[in-house]
Protein backbone atom coordinates (compact mmCIF):
# COMPACT_ATOMS: atom_id res chain seq x y z
CA UNK A 1 0.00 0.00 0.00
CA UNK A 2 1.16 3.23 -0.84
CA UNK A 3 2.04 5.41 1.80
CA UNK A 4 -0.62 8.85 2.78
CA UNK A 5 1.07 12.03 4.10
CA UNK A 6 -0.87 13.84 6.92
CA UNK A 7 -1.17 17.87 8.07
CA UNK A 8 -3.05 19.34 10.39
CA UNK A 9 -5.35 21.95 9.47
CA UNK A 10 -3.56 25.57 8.52
CA UNK A 11 -5.32 28.41 10.96
CA UNK A 12 -4.43 25.67 14.19
CA UNK A 13 -0.97 24.90 12.70
CA UNK A 14 -0.11 28.92 12.81
CA UNK A 15 -1.83 29.50 16.21
CA UNK A 16 0.00 26.90 17.91
CA UNK A 17 3.14 27.50 16.17
CA UNK A 18 3.18 30.90 17.76
CA UNK A 19 1.62 29.63 21.34
CA UNK A 20 2.69 28.45 24.57
CA UNK A 21 5.93 25.60 24.46
CA UNK A 22 3.44 24.06 26.85
CA UNK A 23 0.77 23.63 24.30
CA UNK A 24 -0.24 20.08 24.12
CA UNK A 25 2.16 17.41 22.62
CA UNK A 26 -0.11 16.30 19.48
CA UNK A 27 -1.63 19.31 18.12
CA UNK A 28 1.95 20.48 18.26
CA UNK A 29 2.55 17.21 15.80
CA UNK A 30 0.33 18.35 13.61
CA UNK A 31 1.84 22.08 13.12
CA UNK A 32 5.67 20.88 12.22
CA UNK A 33 5.27 21.83 8.87
CA UNK A 34 3.55 25.39 9.63
CA UNK A 35 5.05 27.95 7.76
CA UNK A 36 3.77 30.16 10.90
CA UNK A 37 7.45 30.78 12.51
CA UNK A 38 9.39 30.24 8.70
CA UNK A 39 7.47 32.07 6.42
CA UNK A 40 7.49 31.13 3.04
CA UNK A 41 9.06 33.73 0.45
CA UNK A 42 6.36 34.13 -2.76
CA UNK A 43 2.76 34.69 -2.40
CA UNK A 44 0.86 34.53 -5.57
CA UNK A 45 -1.06 37.33 -6.77
CA UNK A 46 -4.59 38.21 -5.68
CA UNK A 47 -6.14 38.03 -9.74
CA UNK A 48 -8.95 36.24 -10.51
CA UNK A 49 -9.58 32.63 -10.79
CA UNK A 50 -8.51 31.03 -13.63
CA UNK A 51 -7.79 28.01 -16.03
CA UNK A 52 -6.95 27.03 -18.95
CA UNK A 53 -10.46 25.40 -20.61
CA UNK A 54 -8.15 23.04 -22.86
CA UNK A 55 -4.71 22.21 -22.19
CA UNK A 56 -2.14 23.77 -25.22
CA UNK A 57 -1.14 20.67 -27.75
CA UNK A 58 2.85 22.10 -27.91
CA UNK A 59 4.71 25.19 -26.32
CA UNK A 60 4.73 26.37 -22.72
CA UNK A 61 1.93 25.73 -20.13
CA UNK A 62 0.66 27.99 -17.63
CA UNK A 63 -2.24 27.27 -15.46
CA UNK A 64 -4.11 28.63 -12.20
CA UNK A 65 -6.77 28.04 -10.51
CA UNK A 66 -7.99 29.18 -7.06
CA UNK A 67 -10.67 28.04 -4.89
CA UNK A 68 -12.20 30.25 -1.78
CA UNK A 69 -12.90 27.47 1.11
CA UNK A 70 -13.42 27.59 5.04
CA UNK A 71 -10.43 25.25 5.73
CA UNK A 72 -10.32 26.46 9.24
CA UNK A 73 -13.93 26.47 10.59
CA UNK A 74 -13.71 30.26 11.64
CA UNK A 75 -15.94 31.68 9.25
CA UNK A 76 -13.22 33.14 7.00
CA UNK A 77 -12.35 31.57 3.96
CA UNK A 78 -8.91 30.81 3.02
CA UNK A 79 -8.11 30.67 -0.73
CA UNK A 80 -6.39 27.41 -2.39
CA UNK A 81 -4.89 27.94 -5.12
CA UNK A 82 -3.15 25.06 -7.83
CA UNK A 83 -0.77 26.44 -10.19
CA UNK A 84 1.56 24.41 -13.36
CA UNK A 85 4.27 26.22 -15.48
CA UNK A 86 6.60 24.88 -17.61
CA UNK A 87 7.77 24.48 -21.68
CA UNK A 88 6.59 20.69 -21.70
CA UNK A 89 3.71 18.61 -19.86
CA UNK A 90 6.67 15.85 -18.66
CA UNK A 91 8.75 18.80 -16.91
CA UNK A 92 5.99 21.15 -15.40
CA UNK A 93 6.94 22.89 -11.83
CA UNK A 94 3.26 22.01 -9.83
CA UNK A 95 2.15 23.51 -6.23
CA UNK A 96 -0.89 23.64 -3.94
CA UNK A 97 -0.53 27.12 -1.95
CA UNK A 98 -2.89 27.87 0.67
CA UNK A 99 -3.27 31.78 2.17
CA UNK A 100 -5.53 33.10 4.20
CA UNK A 101 -7.50 36.53 4.36
CA UNK A 102 -4.30 38.61 4.88
CA UNK A 103 -2.47 36.72 1.68
CA UNK A 104 -0.08 34.81 4.22
CA UNK A 105 1.12 31.58 3.44
CA UNK A 106 -0.25 28.96 5.43
CA UNK A 107 0.58 26.15 3.23
CA UNK A 108 3.08 25.25 0.30
CA UNK A 109 3.81 22.43 -1.43
CA UNK A 110 5.95 21.82 -5.43
CA UNK A 111 6.97 18.69 -6.75
CA UNK A 112 7.69 17.89 -10.31
CA UNK A 113 4.85 16.43 -13.27
CA UNK A 114 7.38 14.18 -13.65
CA UNK A 115 6.26 12.42 -10.11
CA UNK A 116 2.93 11.55 -11.86
CA UNK A 117 4.92 9.18 -13.75
CA UNK A 118 6.69 7.32 -10.72
CA UNK A 119 4.60 4.19 -11.12
CA UNK A 120 3.61 4.63 -14.72
CA UNK A 121 6.93 5.12 -16.78
CA UNK A 122 6.67 8.21 -19.21
CA UNK A 123 8.99 5.86 -21.98
CA UNK A 124 7.47 5.22 -25.02
CA UNK A 125 3.83 7.80 -23.88
CA UNK A 126 3.14 9.85 -26.56
CA UNK A 127 2.79 13.66 -25.86
CA UNK A 128 -1.11 13.36 -26.41
CA UNK A 129 -0.93 10.33 -23.42
CA UNK A 130 1.47 13.08 -20.95
CA UNK A 131 -0.86 15.83 -21.62
CA UNK A 132 -3.99 14.16 -20.98
CA UNK A 133 -2.18 11.94 -17.83
CA UNK A 134 -0.62 15.37 -16.17
CA UNK A 135 -3.75 17.75 -16.91
CA UNK A 136 -6.05 15.14 -15.45
CA UNK A 137 -3.78 15.39 -12.51
CA UNK A 138 -3.60 19.04 -12.09
CA UNK A 139 -7.04 19.91 -12.86
CA UNK A 140 -8.03 17.83 -9.74
CA UNK A 141 -6.39 19.07 -7.05
CA UNK A 142 -9.23 22.08 -5.57
CA UNK A 143 -11.86 20.04 -7.50
CA UNK A 144 -14.91 19.95 -4.75
CA UNK A 145 -14.51 16.66 -4.03
CA UNK A 146 -11.17 16.89 -2.51
CA UNK A 147 -12.86 18.95 0.22
CA UNK A 148 -14.83 17.91 3.41
CA UNK A 149 -16.36 20.49 5.53
CA UNK A 150 -17.75 18.25 8.77
CA UNK A 151 -14.72 16.19 9.35
CA UNK A 152 -13.25 13.15 8.10
CA UNK A 153 -11.85 12.58 5.05
CA UNK A 154 -12.81 13.71 1.40
CA UNK A 155 -14.58 11.06 -0.61
CA UNK A 156 -11.82 11.00 -3.35
CA UNK A 157 -9.44 9.78 -0.57
CA UNK A 158 -11.43 7.47 1.20
CA UNK A 159 -12.51 5.50 -2.22
CA UNK A 160 -15.30 3.24 0.13
CA UNK A 161 -12.53 2.24 2.43
CA UNK A 162 -12.13 3.18 6.61
CA UNK A 163 -11.89 6.72 6.69
CA UNK A 164 -10.79 6.50 10.18
CA UNK A 165 -8.31 3.69 9.56
CA UNK A 166 -7.09 5.96 6.61
CA UNK A 167 -6.60 8.99 8.32
CA UNK A 168 -4.65 7.22 11.25
CA UNK A 169 -2.53 5.59 8.86
CA UNK A 170 -2.24 8.90 7.23
CA UNK A 171 -1.07 10.70 10.48
CA UNK A 172 1.24 7.68 11.75
CA UNK A 173 3.45 8.38 8.86
CA UNK A 174 3.11 11.82 9.21
CA UNK A 175 4.63 12.12 12.62
CA UNK A 176 6.99 9.52 11.34
CA UNK A 177 8.10 12.01 8.39
CA UNK A 178 8.21 15.37 11.68
CA UNK A 179 10.23 13.22 13.41
CA UNK A 180 12.80 13.01 10.17
CA UNK A 181 12.51 16.11 9.16
CA UNK A 182 13.69 17.41 12.78
CA UNK A 183 16.57 15.30 12.78
CA UNK A 184 17.71 16.05 9.48
CA UNK A 185 16.87 20.16 10.40
CA UNK A 186 15.10 21.12 7.68
CA UNK A 187 13.05 24.45 7.99
CA UNK A 188 9.03 24.36 7.00
CA UNK A 189 9.74 26.00 3.57
CA UNK A 190 12.53 22.93 2.96
CA UNK A 191 10.81 19.54 1.13
CA UNK A 192 11.45 16.20 2.09
CA UNK A 193 13.97 14.66 -0.09
CA UNK A 194 12.42 12.56 -2.23
CA UNK A 195 14.76 9.84 -1.55
CA UNK A 196 14.20 10.74 1.88
CA UNK A 197 10.70 8.51 1.79
CA UNK A 198 12.60 4.72 1.96
CA UNK A 199 14.09 6.15 5.67
CA UNK A 200 11.10 7.24 6.98
CA UNK A 201 10.11 4.78 9.40
CA UNK A 202 6.66 4.65 11.72
CA UNK A 203 7.76 1.77 14.32
CA UNK A 204 8.98 4.56 16.70
CA UNK A 205 5.43 6.47 16.93
CA UNK A 206 3.28 5.03 19.48
CA UNK A 207 -0.34 4.66 19.43
CA UNK A 208 -0.89 6.81 21.97
CA UNK A 209 0.77 9.88 20.05
CA UNK A 210 -1.25 9.29 16.77
CA UNK A 211 -4.54 8.91 18.78
CA UNK A 212 -3.73 12.48 20.33
CA UNK A 213 -3.72 13.93 16.46
CA UNK A 214 -6.83 11.94 15.30
CA UNK A 215 -8.69 13.50 18.06
CA UNK A 216 -7.28 17.32 17.71
CA UNK A 217 -8.29 16.73 13.91
CA UNK A 218 -11.43 15.21 14.11
CA UNK A 219 -13.93 17.61 13.47
CA UNK A 220 -12.25 19.37 11.20
CA UNK A 221 -12.38 20.44 7.79
CA UNK A 222 -10.39 18.83 5.64
CA UNK A 223 -8.84 18.96 2.14
CA UNK A 224 -6.79 16.31 0.04
CA UNK A 225 -4.52 16.44 -3.40
CA UNK A 226 -2.60 13.99 -4.97
CA UNK A 227 1.30 14.91 -5.68
CA UNK A 228 2.00 11.84 -7.53
CA UNK A 229 4.00 9.14 -6.57
CA UNK A 230 3.56 7.89 -2.69
CA UNK A 231 2.62 11.95 -1.76
CA UNK A 232 -1.39 12.12 -1.24
CA UNK A 233 -1.76 14.74 1.19
CA UNK A 234 -4.56 15.23 3.56
CA UNK A 235 -4.89 18.79 5.58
Amino acid sequence: MRAVRAAGAAVLLAACAQGSPDADPGVADTLARSPGADSLATVPDAGASHARDEWPDAGPVEYRRQRAVDLTGDGVSETAIAAARGPTFDSLDISITIVDEARDTLWHEAWPSLLYFKYDPLEGKADSTVRRIVGDHVEQLIDTDRFTMDGGLPPALSQGGDPAAIMREAIHYHLAELDWRRAAGLSPAEPTPVDAYSEISTDSIPPQRVAAVMEDVRDSPSFMYYAGGEATYAI
